[in-house]
């Protein structure tokens, strides 16, 4: 279906990064704690009750070897970290907190959460700076959703593919100088929908990109 629709490129593109043995080395499980959702949302003494459930959690995982998830999901450590528990009975109050958990998991939890709550204030990981949006952010988010949602439509490819939110959410906030960093604006991705992304947030006719993809030609924007 790629080869028939010209986009074979694609998917060899998308590939390659699969190859790069480096892929699949063993991360430190003591920066795991940045892949739990919700992590950039906690405080700094959360954060450090989260980066030592999220190391004990990687290294239970491996142990079993199950995804992470299966061993506790993400939302659930975010809450014991939110809320750490000091006793049996609290971590079992805590939203999404099973029996099984508790039954495995209670002295290793409370392990964790006993570690965290002794350092210092200085040693807990630093809380993320907020992004600086800038003006009309939430309508320019969008447009380019807009724009990326016609471009797959066009091309017969879903617009997920293309990026998450986040991903856009970035690479609006990029310079335009800067917007080589993203890999939204590289290879297929740019080509797919990069250019017209990038057109809508700098403002060159913002409704353009979807008319165009939409109608194929070059008249006017229309926004409805």
């Amino acid at each position: 279906r790629a080869r028939a629709a010209g986009h074979e490129a694609w998917i060899a593109e998308e590939m390659l990064p699969f190859d790069d043995a480096a892929l699949y080395d063993e991360s430190s499980p003591t920066l795991m704690f940045e892949r739990v959702k919700g992590a950039r949302d906690l405080r700094a003494r959360s954060r450090a009750v989260l980066r030592e459930l999220a190391a004990w959690r990687e290294r239970e995982a491996r142990r079993q070897d199950r995804p992470r998830g299966h061993v506790i999901p993400d939302l659930v450590l975010s809450d014991i970290a939110r809320r750490p528990p000091k006793t049996r009975e609290a971590l079992a109050q805590i939203e999404g907190v099973t029996r099984r958990m508790v039954a495995e998991y209670t002295q290793s939890i409370l392990e964790c959460v006993a570690i965290a709550m002794d350092l210092a204030e200085e040693e807990c990981p630093p809380v993320p700076r907020a992004p600086v949006n800038p003006p009309g952010f939430v309508e320019t988010l969008r447009a380019c959703q807009e724009a990326v949602r016609v471009a797959g439509e066009a091309a017969g490819v879903d617009p997920a593919l293309f990026g998450n939110r986040a991903q856009l959410e970035s690479f609006i906030r990029l310079a335009p100088g800067e917007r080589g960093r993203s890999p939204l604006f590289r290879g297929w991705r740019r080509e797919f929908a990069g250019e017209r992304v990038a057109a809508v947030i700098d403002g060159v006719h913002p409704g353009a990109p979807v008319a165009e993809a939409a109608g194929g030609g070059t008249g006017g924007p229309d926004n409805g």
